[in-house]
């Protein structure tokens, strides 16, 4: 039973935030494999990148939803995890732990875009090959900037045409080896395509 925490359904996510953005580019991207996501002229490999306490969450909520039909329940539950990873974190930061640091979590962004870049020499090419990373809310924006710098003068990314971003909560950020544009998220994405996405998920 797929659940609103699989792989698909980010994959899903990463595909029905495309389709909202850019309709007219994207209206036939489909989800396949090597790359991810593919329509006659553009191939997108998608990548999550998350904290470790997020990890632990979505763990937790596959294990339980089976138990946890009530998506309210659920729902509550995670927001509690999410509270207590925060307090976690904090006081990890504050007695100089070394978890949840900017400096990790940016070298880890960079260390899997450059995987799936190096993945596409391997991969049919497109007229448009592209990496879309899907980071959790943790991520903050001003970290986008170090991300690119780090990554703009690797060779796996000549091949690469755009990399999308986008951080849980935020928005979406497109990376065109010049600037970076970003398309905030709103209601209307929240109703029209996280909920829909969810709601599919959750039928299945």
């Amino acid at each position: 039973m797929p659940t609103n925490f699989s792989k698909h359904y980010f994959e899903e996510l990463a595909l029905e935030t495309l389709k909202y953005f850019f309709k007219n580019e994207m209206g036939t991207l489909k989800l396949f494999d090597r790359p991810d996501m593919q329509s006659d002229s553009h191939g997108i490999e998608h990548v999550r990148c998350i904290d470790e306490y997020s990890a632990t969450e979505d763990s937790f909520i596959n294990n339980h939803f089976k138990k946890i039909k009530d998506m309210r329940v659920l729902n509550e539950t995670k927001n509690k995890m999410k509270l207590h990873n925060t307090k976690i974190v904090s006081k990890n930061i504050i007695q100089g732990g070394t978890v949840f640091r900017s400096k990790d979590q940016i070298e880890l962004a960079v260390q899997k875009i450059i995987e799936k870049a190096e993945k596409f020499v391997t991969y049919k090419k497109f007229n448009f090959n592209e990496i879309y990373i899907q980071m959790c809310s943790m991520y903050e924006e001003y970290f986008l900037k170090e991300i690119i710098e780090m990554i703009k003068n690797n060779p796996f990314l000549d091949a690469i045409n755009k990399v999308y971003f986008t951080i849980e909560g935020t928005g979406l950020f497109v990376y065109d080896k010049k600037t970076l544009i970003k398309y905030p998220f709103d209601d209307s994405y929240s109703s029209n395509v996280i909920k829909a996405v969810k709601d599919r998920h959750q039928k299945q």
